[in-house]
């Protein structure tokens, strides 16, 4: 009679969303919703500070770094949560999952997962799939509880009028996918249920991730005090993030050596040899061209084989970096605007490159940007809230999970996703 609830410890993000995309993209339950606990979220590429995000109501000072507690990590012991012991003759313990008066169904786990679970069970014995399917059905089982806690406060929180406003924006999506399918309530229905769901659904996923977003902004919209001396700082310590790098706009001939090897054998060591020998007379031939004074885009057309080869050769304008041949945007960054190689040479061909402009890197004045700092600003701390506020949810309530339904999960997904040979 083994049957205790696993502490589900993470937080949940709504502010800013789309919570529906144009042409019909499917809502699944809870789709939006999940952040990590951020004062413990690994740096994104050019976010440099690692400092938390600072509180800005009474219990700490707007500046303050002091970090939060950790996230509790799951556990099958009995902690500040309530948890119930069920038996085997509880038919519904493997059927559903009950979280406080709530249930989560086998469908409601399974569908939003269909598409992970039928690239899982590709090129994969029985076995190893149903370790995949354990891991994204674990998953999906934690976020469709963190769904279920807010939907149940905003449930029973917001005020009818909030309600109907809801309902007002689920009915005003309905009609534009509608006129986005030619007008046809049937052909809407017809690609959501292509997409495994089916229009009945699609609207009901939509109007939770509404009432659970406008829920949290009444609940924690109001703390979000965003100020310029916080904005200023953020601006100092990620200054790569409004720094221009560098750019080049450039005008190439390509040569491969790829397009003299022999297409119809595997190619041997002599025959790579060969062929770099003849992409080399090749743009040998280019460089004589335009020696000769003849146009850089008329000599690209005829000889190169990059892919702007038809547009004469030219790029548009890319930051440094960008480029997968080093060498040729080093040489178009070295020689200045209006200046043509020599043949660079590259281990997969052959290069020449004329510079048409650069720009140099530059960084944007903070009076430019304080837009798109106070929106990044803004969001952080509304999943810092918002991660606080579910963790208060979290320490009373009751989850009757069975193995038994995990294990159930598990069966239905090989059923329904793994196709034995």
């Amino acid at each position: 009679m083994k049957r205790i609830a696993s502490i589900l410890v993470v937080a949940l993000f709504v502010a800013g969303c789309d919570w529906f995309e144009p042409k019909a993209r499917v809502i699944q339950p809870d789709e939006e919703y999940a952040v990590e606990n951020p004062a413990t979220r690994p740096a994104k590429s050019g976010d440099t500070d690692s400092r938390p995000v600072p509180e800005t109501g009474p219990a700490k000072a707007a500046g303050s770094t002091k970090p939060d507690p950790p996230e509790r990590p799951i556990t099958t012991t009995r902690s500040s949560a309530q948890y119930r012991i069920i038996g085997k003759s509880e038919i519904v313990s493997a059927k559903m999952l009950q979280v406080n008066d709530r249930f989560i169904t086998l469908d409601k786990v399974l569908r939003p997962v269909r598409r992970k679970l039928t690239e899982a069970a590709a090129g994969v014995g029985e076995k190893v799939f149903r370790i995949k399917a354990m891991e994204i059905i674990s998953s999906e089982i934690r976020r469709q509880i963190k769904h279920t806690l807010l939907l149940a406060e905003a449930d029973n929180r917001l005020t009818d009028a909030h309600k109907k406003l809801v309902d007002e924006k689920v009915a005003e999506r309905l009609r534009q996918n509608i006129a986005e399918m030619g007008g046809s309530k049937a052909k809407l229905d017809k690609h959501l249920r292509s997409e495994g769901t089916d229009l009945a659904t699609w609207r009901e996923d939509l109007r939770q991730a509404l009432l659970i977003r406008s829920y949290m902004h009444d609940r924690v919209g109001k703390r979000i005090i965003i100020n310029r001396r916080t904005m200023w700082e953020y601006y100092v310590s990620h200054r790569l993030e409004f720094c221009k790098s560098d750019s080049v706009r450039m005008q190439i001939i390509y040569v491969p050596s790829a397009d003299f090897l022999p297409k119809d054998r595997r190619p041997t060591e002599a025959d790579r040899r060969a062929a770099r020998s003849k992409a080399k007379a090749r743009v040998t031939e280019a460089a004589a061209a335009l020696a000769r004074s003849e146009e850089f885009d008329k000599v690209a057309k005829k000889i190169s084989a990059g892919p702007m080869a038809q547009n004469g050769g030219v790029w548009s304008m890319m930051e440094r970096g960008s480029f997968r041949a080093e060498a040729v945007e080093e040489t178009a960054f070295a020689q200045g605007a209006g200046k043509t190689s020599k043949v660079i040479e590259t281990p997969n061909g052959f290069y020449i490159v004329k510079t048409l402009a650069v720009q140099r890197g530059e960084q944007a004045p903070f009076e430019k940007v304080q837009d798109i700092i106070t929106e990044k600003l803004r969001r952080r701390q509304f999943e810092k809230l918002t991660y606080e506020y579910q963790m208060k949810l979290y320490s009373k309530v009751t989850i009757v999970e069975a193995d038994q339904f995990v294990r159930r999960a598990v069966d239905a997904a090989v059923q329904k996703f793994y196709k034995r040979s």
